[in-house]
């Protein structure tokens, strides 16, 4: 029998001999919170409580034991009460932030953050958590202050560069996002969260040579994330190297099978390089897993043109203006291979639907009779 449970017998023993003892009630409590027996502290607090209701130590242990079991709401009763009794009382302010923050209820938390900071003005957690909140309520500046703060109390606190650079990503900030994440990567060489974000910020600025440096150091770090592989697909295909993107996008199909997004990117990948026939296998990979997509119809049909496969194209083309009858370039691209079927009334069809969307068709006109003349 553990300690902690040997005590409740001896209190309990207490409390048949003196049910009015309010120290054997609160001590009780405490034991059962040591054992994670949430339930039966609330009730011994209750008592407490009952019994002396001014008693700030109840209401307070009574409100952690809420939070442990996840019933913020009344954990905040419990600390609105303690705070009526001890307005300076700053371990209150603190968890009655923490129960706000679970609920999502982050103005309420960084007025609490605020009052903790104005008792206890060096709390490094305080700053950090209030930084937390700013940033779920996409207040960045705010965050970085408070991040700043705890750099300046703390200066090795990984955690307030590593999220000062996440808040500094979000503002656009790119060039002081990375001075962060090279402090993190400088504390703790092996954060593989560090070289992920470091390479997205990288990339935010066009460095994509930097940021797939970075990609792949993640990727040594932690070969099973997919989100790694496909950033860096998008760096190799930004700067033209479809063959390593394809590799990448290959990658994150491999490890989530399901990803539509890599289908349709390694198919975008395969265009580029006039590879249709394996374009459109992965556009109909992708077209199986999200058959309502109106951008695959609309690739699939180009590689479909490229291939000289026009009945196909024109299939695609369809499809693209039933599922989205205002998108333009579709009637555009159908209007062409109309003309290159000898379909020309089809094709005058679509130039006038397009005029009705509001288009200037001029170039248009004049592919299609260039077309024409080649007949």
């Amino acid at each position: 029998m553990s300690v902690p449970s040997m005590i409740t017998m001896n209190y309990d023993e207490v409390i048949r001999l003196d049910p009015l003892n309010v120290d054997a009630y609160y001590n009780r409590g405490i034991a059962y919170s040591r054992l994670g027996q949430y339930e039966q502290a609330i009730e011994d607090y209750g008592e407490v409580i009952h019994l002396d209701p001014l008693n700030v130590d109840a209401y307070y242990n009574r409100g952690i034991a809420y939070s442990r079991l996840g019933q913020y709401e009344r954990a905040i009763e419990g600390y609105d009460e303690v705070i009526r009794l001890d307005p300076e009382n700053v371990d209150v302010y603190w968890y009655r932030s923490i129960a706000h923050s679970r609920l999502g209820q982050y103005e309420q938390a960084i007025e609490d953050y605020g009052e903790a900071i104005r008792l206890d003005p060096l709390n490094v957690d305080v700053y950090y958590n209030r930084g937390i909140a700013y940033s779920r309520l996409g207040q960045y500046e705010r965050a970085i202050d408070d991040y700043d703060e705890v750099i300046r109390l703390d200066p090795l606190n990984i955690e307030a560069y590593y999220n000062r650079g996440i808040a500094y990503s979000r503002l656009g900030q790119y060039e002081q996002a990375i001075e962060g994440y090279d402090e993190v990567i400088r504390l703790d060489p092996l954060n593989v969260d560090a070289y992920y974000n470091r390479g997205i910020a990288y990339s935010g600025l066009g460095q994509y040579e930097w940021a797939i440096e970075d990609y792949g150091e993640a990727i040594r770090l932690d070969p099973l994330n997919v989100d790694i592989y496909w950033d860096r697909g998008i760096a190799y295909s930004r700067l033209g190297q479809y063959e390593q993107a394809i590799e990448d996008y290959g990658e994150v199909i491999r490890l989530d099978p399901l990803n539509v997004d890599a289908y349709y990117n390694r198919g975008i990948a395969y265009s580029r390089l006039g590879q249709y026939e394996q374009a459109i296998e992965d556009y109909g990979e992708a077209i199986r897993l999200d058959p309502l997509n109106v951008d695959i119809y609309w690739d699939r049909g180009f590689a479909y043109l490229r291939l000289g496969q026009y009945e196909r194209a024109i299939d695609d083309y369809d499809e693209v203006i039933r599922l989205n009858p205002q998108y333009s370039d579709a009637y555009w691209q159908r209007a062409i291979v109309f003309t290159l079927v000898n379909m020309d009334a089809e094709a005058e069809q679509d130039v006038n639907r397009l005029i009705e969307l509001g288009y200037d068709v001029t170039l248009l006109k004049q592919e299609i009779e260039r077309l024409r003349m080649q007949r």
